[in-house]
């Protein structure tokens, strides 16, 4: 499934905006944490396709959401996606200056 995403992205990036997401920066914001099969799958994969051209500058799913215009580590995602951890576990230290850590208080 989280394959299949990615195939649509490339084809959306390449097609329809003419981002040859290899080569050229594009944001993204993602539904679905890092510890969800097909949001965590996707930060991995698009982490180990593009680089530092996917810049994901914002996700949210059940726990909270993180947002940095300067796009959010790319270490930390891995980090969480390994350890099957939600976005609310991200490491604030690691946002930039105009960064927010949202956390769902239930």
């Amino acid at each position: 499934m989280s394959e299949g995403v990615n195939v649509f992205l490339d084809v959306a990036l390449q097609r329809v905006l003419g981002i040859d997401p290899r080569k050229e920066s594009f944001t993204v914001k993602m539904t679905d944490g890092p510890d969800g099969d097909v949001g965590g799958n996707e930060i991995a994969i698009m982490v180990c396709e593009y680089c530092d051209n996917a810049k994901i500058v914002g996700i949210a799913d059940h726990s909270g959401c993180a947002e940095d215009p300067d796009g959010l580590n790319n270490e930390e995602l891995l980090r969480l996606f390994e350890q099957e951890l939600c976005i609310s576990n991200f490491s604030a230290s690691l946002l930039g200056p105009s960064g927010i850590l949202h956390i769902c208080e239930s």
